[in-house]
């Protein structure tokens, strides 16, 4: 009987500790295609007038067999949290030699602010292929 009370504690102590999770959608996202040829990182933050902004956008491309690094630029429209009408983050780096890119379409944060659920979209690779994405997450990182 000791042992289960002292289980029991240690359960709600353990499940109602101090965390409160995540509060907004500030913070790191990542997304890996399906197969796994590119790899976009992102942070949201609030800008000067708390509007929802894209920053320190990072691609990581498939090329040799091998993931390279790129610096990347981003765009995003129509935020009215939780949805964000698109978010595009592309390859701006002569090292990666073409614009790879990430579309995303039709986003809602998700309530829990540890997912960013996606309607569609698509992404380049390899140069000049365009595929297409539905029904995806974008998770924290």
């Amino acid at each position: 009987m000791r042992i289960s009370f002292i289980l029991l504690a240690l359960l709600f102590f353990r499940c109602g500790g101090d965390d409160p999770g995540f509060t907004s959608a500030v913070g790191d996202w990542t997304y890996t295609t399906p197969g796994g040829e590119i790899v976009v990182e992102f942070s949201l933050a609030g800008g000067d007038t708390e509007v929802l902004v894209v920053k320190d956008p990072k691609i990581l491309v498939l090329i040799d067999g091998a993931l390279k690094e790129g610096k990347a630029e981003s765009q995003m429209v129509n935020v009215n949290l939780p949805n964000i009408e698109s978010l595009r983050v592309n390859a701006n780096d002569v090292d990666l030699v073409f614009p790879y890119n990430v579309r995303f379409e039709n986003l809602t944060v998700g309530g829990d602010f540890t997912k960013i659920q996606v309607a569609g979209g698509s992404f380049t690779y390899p140069w000049g292929t365009i595929n297409t994405l539905e029904n995806i997450e974008i998770v924290r990182k």
